[in-house]
């Protein structure tokens, strides 16, 4: 489907502001950013993951679709067009950036599509993912990441590393298996162990990839 707005100008200017909420923190002494540009109703639980992952830890930027329904349909931006000036800020003040997207994969598929172009951040987040018991593939073509414009790519470095969890993977992250509902008012109770184990997971390769790069 066709995103209704072809660049987050586009969205800004037509888009009444109560159906969506942007957040954002720069870390002052981490070269980290994480994203959620598709977060709250758009991509389920993405913004949960960036919060939790960023913590105090990393610098964050965060849009989430705040309408009761058709989110994705009406807030849905791909990242090749994600001129948000603030997003940009922040993505070119860092020196290394993960964002995190929802996709639905077939059924029961519990999988972390792993795209962008910083090819050894990509080997890092898969062996610490793949060493907690987490599924990881390579993105398919359409969930790459690779291109220069995607937003995921615009650091200091020109690479990030883009994640798409698949639907059954994101619901395994709450505490039962409703997951429309959450996705506007998702709160630590409804977390899953398994959510925190996901996110410890991405936090220490982060770590890892930074010390790597800088030493």
């Amino acid at each position: 489907m066709a995103d209704k707005y072809q660049s987050m100008s586009q969205l800004y200017a037509n888009e009444p502001q109560k159906h969506y909420q942007v957040s954002h923190r720069k870390h002052p002494n981490s070269p980290v950013l994480i994203l959620s540009p598709h977060g709250g109703g758009i991509e389920a639980l993405t913004s949960d993951l960036a919060r939790e992952v960023a913590g105090d830890d990393f610098s964050l930027f965060d849009f989430a679709g705040r309408m009761s329904a058709g989110n994705f349909k009406n807030l849905h931006v791909t990242s090749r067009h994600y001129d948000c000036m603030l997003a940009k800020r922040l993505s070119t003040a860092a020196s290394f950036s993960l964002s995190f997207h929802g996709c639905r994969g077939k059924d029961e598929e519990k999988i972390t599509f792993l795209g962008g172009g910083d090819s050894v951040g990509r080997e890092i987040v898969q062996r610490h993912l793949e060493q907690a018991g987490f599924n990881v593939e390579d993105a398919p073509p359409h969930l790459s990441g690779l291109g220069e414009d995607n937003i995921v790519n615009q650091n200091k470095r020109g690479k990030g590393v883009q994640l798409e969890l698949t639907t059954s993977l994101r619901k395994s992250f709450i505490s039962h298996s409703i997951l429309k509902g959450l996705l506007n008012r998702s709160s630590a109770k409804n977390f899953s162990p398994l959510f925190y184990k996901y996110c410890a997971a991405i936090k220490s390769a982060l770590f890892e990839l930074v010390e790597l790069e800088l030493n």
